[in-house]
């Protein structure tokens, strides 16, 4: 669940509104005689506007009040300090003053009355509960969760079939590993909007069995049996596939409403191109309605024209991925904005492969890459830029595009910046561990963040003897440079130049991210 903050301007206002809901429309649903719309609108807009009005006098007459105001605030603040409590045991559960500012529970339970008693008790705040580590083996009956829960997880060693009316409509998540999903004709809730079936499901699927209304669906790690023709809802808009499943998925298999697929592990399937026959039950084919596609670890096959939708504006292919085929002209979407390439990737881009995707903002290399782009190469509107591990080709003057605003470098890169290599616009910049020049703060005046991996000699020579009057050097956009406290080299230095306190944030390297880029991802997105 999404952490929250509760406010008073984010809640009241809602509140608000909808207690006017139908009021103020009803009075013209019922008069018959009015048939001239754009007076309709005008009233509504006249009452919309008084209702606001009056809303306001009374907000500020109520705020005004000291007493209230005191009374309102507190209230406020315990919802936002317990609104994302988790509580983890019955004793917890049952001496906690504050239930009635409880969303979420999560429980440990190994007695069924005990969990059935309790569940009776939840108030009605409680939308979610989380079940986790109770063994028994006694079958839950109907009524046993309250009709106020829309979010149900069996994340214990629950192993029972399951009622058919043990859930309620109102029911719109359900996360079980569902061993038991076709015993005494259980069937899902047919509201429910997100399905996730657990480690021990892997079973075929026959239609009609998952709920038509269903939006997101996520398997199991073992899940590998294959998908037949109307298994999945056409209102899918969300699969996420485990790490076994490597079956393929021939057209009609996914829906023409699905926007993210993430494809596991193990998945390694050819794709079908604009030159196969949609009869090939061998190929998989992706529906143009998808936006977001992950594959996993293990897919290394060629991308022809055809094989990716055309809706495309995320593609990512594992940070640790095997993929490392060439693409061809008009095989990536021309709608791309956010281009992944995995681990293995060191293949060369082809002349107008990466300059013609006009639209890509990001893109981030593995470990392997280490091929020189030529001017012009790059994207012209690209944002983002985080090269791999082991790029090591000097930056020539125009190889970088003038939109870019973050930079990472990566592990080998050590080549000084000549003049005008780094465009004006950079604000974020990550410098590799082997990198070892001084950085020309004067070519990047907009610089806010410096992300310092090991031991680079980013102080300029001239301000090892620093004054008030050399401190210009430094451009008043940086607001900070981020090591690493294993750093000793660059933290001995920086004693020798006081000015540079204020911009040093020192991150523990027993924290280091192993994945990389992701530090430099965060700090990316917070700039933006």
């Amino acid at each position: 669940m999404n952490s929250q903050f509760i406010g008073w301007d984010s809640t009241v206002p809602k509140i608000f509104n909808n207690s006017r809901v139908g009021n103020n429309s009803s009075s013209f649903d019922n008069n018959k005689t009015i048939s001239d719309k754009s007076f309709i609108n005008n009233n509504n807009n006249n009452n919309d506007n008084n209702f606001n009005s009056i809303i306001n006098t009374l907000f500020f007459k109520i705020w005004r009040n000291c007493y209230l105001k005191k009374k309102i605030l507190s209230y406020l603040k315990l919802i936002n300090i317990h609104f994302q409590r988790r509580i983890y045991s019955i004793e917890t559960y049952l001496n906690y003053k504050f239930k009635d500012y409880l969303r979420y529970v999560m429980l440990d339970f190994k007695d069924k009355d005990q969990l059935v008693e309790l569940l009776k008790t939840l108030p009605i705040n409680i939308k979610s509960v989380s079940l986790n580590y109770f063994r028994f083996k006694e079958k839950l009956e109907p009524g046993s969760i309250p009709e106020s829960i829309t979010e149900f997880k069996f994340n214990g060693l629950y192993d029972a079939p399951l009622n058919t009316k043990l859930f309620s409509s109102s029911l719109k998540s359900l996360v079980k590993n569902y061993k038991y999903l076709y015993t005494e004709g259980f069937t899902l809730p047919r509201y429910l909007t997100f399905l996730s079936l657990g480690l021990d499901f892997n079973y075929p699927l026959d239609p009609g069995v998952l709920p038509k209304n269903l939006l997101k669906i996520k398997f199991g790690s073992i899940f590998n049996k294959p998908i037949r023709q109307n298994v999945l809802p056409e209102t899918l808009t969300d699969i996420h596939f485990g790490d076994s499943f490597n079956q393929p998925l021939p057209k009609g298999i996914l829906g023409n409403n699905l926007k993210k697929l993430e494809l596991g592990f193990y998945w390694d399937q050819p794709l079908k191109t604009h030159y196969d026959s949609d009869d090939n039950t061998s190929l998989t084919h992706f529906p143009n309605s998808i936006e977001t596609l992950k594959f996993g670890r293990s897919f290394n096959r060629h991308i022809g024209a055809g094989s990716l939708p055309k809706s495309l504006t995320v593609l990512d292919f594992c940070w640790i991925g095997s993929f490392n085929k060439p693409f061809d002209s008009n095989t990536i979407p021309s709608h791309i904005k956010s281009l992944h390439l995995g681990l293995e990737y060191n293949s060369p881009f082809n002349s107008g492969v990466l300059s013609n995707l006009i639209n890509l903002q990001e893109l981030y290399f593995g470990i392997d890459f280490n091929h020189p782009f030529e001017p012009g190469m790059l994207p012209p509107n690209l944002k983002t830029l985080c090269l791999s591990q082991c790029f090591n080709h000097r930056l020539e003057k125009g190889s970088l595009p003038p939109t870019l605003t973050s930079l990472s470098l990566g592990s080998e890169y050590n080549h000084p910046f000549e003049k005008d290599v780094l465009p004006k616009s950079i604000v974020l910049i990550e410098l590799g561990s082997n990198y070892n020049f001084d950085l020309p703060f004067t070519a990047i005046p907009n610089i806010k963040t410096i992300i310092v991996r090991n031991r680079p000699n980013i102080i300029p020579e001239e301000i090892k003897s620093m004054d008030g009057e050399t401190h210009y050097i430094i451009p008043k956009s940086l607001e900070s440079i981020i090591i690493f406290s294993n750093n000793t080299f660059f933290l001995n230095k920086i004693y020798l130049n006081p000015h540079l306190f204020d911009y040093i944030k020192v991150i523990c390297s027993s924290k280091i991210i192993s994945k990389k880029g992701k530090l430099f991802k965060k700090i990316n997105y917070n700039n933006i």
